[in-house]
């Protein structure tokens, strides 16, 4: 027994593609293409990093418990979180030449054309609620130091009450089909009947003259209504008990300096180091070959495809807080 699988052949005596295969390819362009320029390597890793988060978020200093069935863990995971950001119009001639010929007033035209919807999207938000600490982690992943800025750390550090941004969240979510699904999940976990928040915003409706002649106008909930019923005492009671953290998953070592700026600013980060730990521990993986002195991806390493994917992904984790440079097929 040599301890590698037979190669499968079809019948024109071709070699098939396994999954460990596949597998092994697809890494292997993740590990190529993460140091071309422009290349977004985040976004095509986020689903790995995604499914393991749960174990993280269990560990100190999180603690996060789940109290359902481990089958729908991930219920505590948003992806893709949006923050308004109220993109305005350019105040220009151009801009104004063009409302004038919609025949609409500017209000109408900006919600048309989705000028106040704008938003940004906080990567994964963690829910954790108990009798002690109610929090709400905002997780952003970097894979590069470049992508950590000034302006965002900031702005995760000085974001608005839990109650305004959720407001905000049902604006912008008013009139999205893809958004169907985000805020009975959203409430659920929350604790919160969005039946009970309909309420109130009909209530602000009714007794705020001007906010009902946009709503009858535009016949979509405006921001305006919105932020008036992030005002209500009883809105403000569903949302008071909880807080707002901001947390960083960041290509750095365990034990080693992290990054300043997110340092400075007292900012909880997870390392990619911590991330492979984790991995190996939860999928009883021996210690990485790259780790030793493999040199690329597909290293030959044989094992069985559900392990395969853990290991691919802890060798390219450690490439990218290492700096080793990627394998490169054409010799240079």
């Amino acid at each position: 027994m040599t301890g590698k699988r037979d190669k499968k052949v079809n019948k024109d005596n071709q070699e098939k593609v396994t999954m460990s295969d596949v597998t092994k390819g697809l890494f292997g362009l993740l590990d190529i293409w993460r140091c071309f320029p422009n290349y977004q390597l985040e976004r095509r890793l986020d689903i790995f990093f995604a499914y393991f988060l749960p174990e993280i978020m269990k560990k100190s200093p999180f603690n996060v418990e789940y109290h359902i069935d481990i089958k729908h863990k991930y219920d505590h995971i948003i992806p893709e979180f949006p923050l308004l950001l109220n993109k305005k119009r350019a105040n220009n001639e151009n801009e104004r030449k063009k409302v004038r010929e919609s025949g609409l007033c500017e209000k109408e035209y900006d919600e048309k054309y989705r000028y106040s919807r704008y938003s940004e999207k906080v990567d994964y938000v963690v829910i954790k609620k108990d009798e002690n600490n109610n929090t709400v982690y905002f997780i952003e992943l970097k894979t590069t130091d470049k992508s950590i800025t000034k302006d965002q750390v900031e702005r995760r550090k000085k974001q608005k009450p839990l109650g305004d941004l959720i407001a905000e969240v049902f604006f912008i979510c008013d009139g999205y089909d893809d958004y169907v699904k985000l805020i009975p999940q959203l409430m659920g976990n929350f604790g919160v009947d969005v039946k009970e928040i309909r309420k109130i915003y009909d209530k602000v409706i009714k007794e705020n003259e001007n906010i009902k002649k946009w709503h009858d106008v535009l016949g979509k909930k405006s921001l305006e209504a919105w932020q008036e019923v992030a005002k209500e005492p009883e809105y403000i009671k569903l949302f008071e008990k909880w807080s707002i953290e901001p947390v960083y998953i960041v290509p750095v070592k365990e034990g080693k300096q992290s990054k300043p700026l997110l340092v400075d600013n007292n900012i909880e980060v997870i390392g990619f180091d911590f991330f492979i730990k984790t991995v190996e521990s939860l999928c009883c993986l021996e210690a990485c070959p790259i780790r030793n002195n493999a040199n690329n991806i597909n290293c030959g390493f044989e094992e069985d495809d559900k392990m395969l994917n853990a290991r691919c992904f802890c060798e390219l984790l450690d490439k990218i807080i290492n700096n080793t440079p990627s394998f490169c097929r054409f010799g240079y």
